[in-house]
């Protein structure tokens, strides 16, 4: 009972915080390196912190949340397609074709 009151608290933290931290990206871009950089350390660093001070479960519940709420339209839509050059972008598209072709074949 415990761990699913936890597991259900984190899933729901992650998805305000899947509002929350793009909202911040946009304030904060101004189409520099510098700010693609620390958004990204902010971000690792906060999911650091979840998994040293609650645990590996609570986590992944939070990790997973964040995504259920929000997809991947702030960290791979954002931080990939829009802060990379046109051969980047190209690759990434290439790479999401191929992983939702694999998907439907899989399914």
């Amino acid at each position: 009972m415990l761990l699913g009151v936890i597991g259900a608290t984190a899933f729901l933290g992650g998805a305000v915080g899947s509002a929350a931290v793009p909202a911040l990206m946009r304030l904060l871009r101004h189409h520099t390196a510098w700010v693609a950089i620390a958004g990204r350390l902010v971000q690792a660093g906060g999911m650091a912190g979840l998994a040293a001070a609650n645990g590996l479960p609570l986590f992944f519940g939070t990790y997973l949340g964040f995504y259920a709420g929000n997809g991947t339209t702030a960290v791979a839509h954002d931080a990939l397609l829009h802060r990379s050059t046109d051969q980047q972008r190209a690759t990434v598209l290439s790479i999401n074709s191929l992983t939702a072709s694999a998907g439907s074949f899989a399914g």
